[in-house]
């Protein structure tokens, strides 16, 4: 290693960094992977050679995540965020970024609320979300989304209701150009809702009757912006119900009354499998 690093052509450099990296991965800590991610930080800024070097910073990416698969570790090496940072060609980053929630969604055995972990994905996914533009191929759009909401899933802050709300309100507001993320959490914040009337047993005292308003309050103003008629129609009506679950009874009403208004622009009409099918 200590031959590589005088190496003084970024190419030859980064083309045996590539095969070293697989090997440290694979046989010492997380102190060693952080010194070669450190030192290609490095060799590779100057000049922007980086932009040159794509393929085999990729490369590097992908044997990280494939050997490292606690991501608390990952996401503490100092230096694995700067790295990335190197990724300043827009279809590259969210290339990354795909591949890091995907190991996630694959490996991340049960749910968590480290901040190391949340704040470092969060950064992955807002990466994700602000690719998003008027070009994007629905396809495309399904799998970021479908990423986000595995993602969205995995956060669970236990019993510290108002936190995990908390944490909904951030995601909401950073990936609102992605429906099916929105939709995803609006089935959250109802979930979350009748937990605490699970634990409560029915009997809201008066913190948690502000609690569920509130999260009720969230799926109010969340469902108006979808544009699928007939998905606003089902979480209009499966929100009215978890607020009347949860004795609020003006909101609940609030639901359905918008719900009712929403029936004059169902169509008569549907496509389904390229033949019209009554609504």
């Amino acid at each position: 290693w200590k031959v590589i690093t005088k190496l003084k052509s970024p190419q030859d450099y980064i083309n045996c960094a590539k095969i070293w990296m697989e090997y440290t991965c694979r046989h010492f800590t997380k102190r060693e992977v952080n010194t070669i991610l450190t030192d290609v930080i490095k060799h590779m800024t100057p000049d922007r050679a980086f932009e040159e070097a794509y393929p085999q910073l990729q490369s590097m990416i992908q044997k990280v995540i494939t050997y490292l698969h606690d991501f608390a570790i990952l996401f503490s090496l100092e230096k694995f965020l700067p790295f990335l940072d190197m990724f300043q060609k827009e279809s590259v980053r969210v290339e990354v970024c795909k591949c890091i929630m995907q190991a996630f969604i694959k490996h991340q055995q049960e749910s968590t609320k480290d901040p190391v972990i949340l704040n470092a994905l969060l950064h992955v996914c807002k990466t994700m979300h602000d690719s998003v533009n008027a070009l994007t191929l629905e396809d495309e759009k399904r799998t970021l989304a479908s990423l986000i909401n595995g993602f969205v899933r995995m956060v669970s802050f236990g019993r510290d209701f108002e936190q995990q709300l908390n944490f909904y309100v951030e995601a909401r507001s950073m990936f609102c150009n992605l429906e099916p993320v929105l939709v995803q959490l609006i089935h959250s914040v109802n979930q979350l809702a009748m937990e605490t009337r699970k634990v409560m047993k029915g009997n809201h005292s008066r913190k948690t009757a502000a609690f569920v308003r509130a999260c009720v309050a969230f799926c109010f103003i969340t469902i108006p912006s979808l544009t699928g008629i007939f998905t606003r129609l089902n979480l209009y009506l499966h929100s009215g119900q978890v607020a009347l679950a949860n004795q609020c009874l003006s909101q609940a009403d609030a639901f359905f009354r918008a719900a009712i208004s929403l029936v004059p622009e169902v169509p008569k009409m549907i496509s389904i499998d390229g033949k019209l099918r009554p609504s």
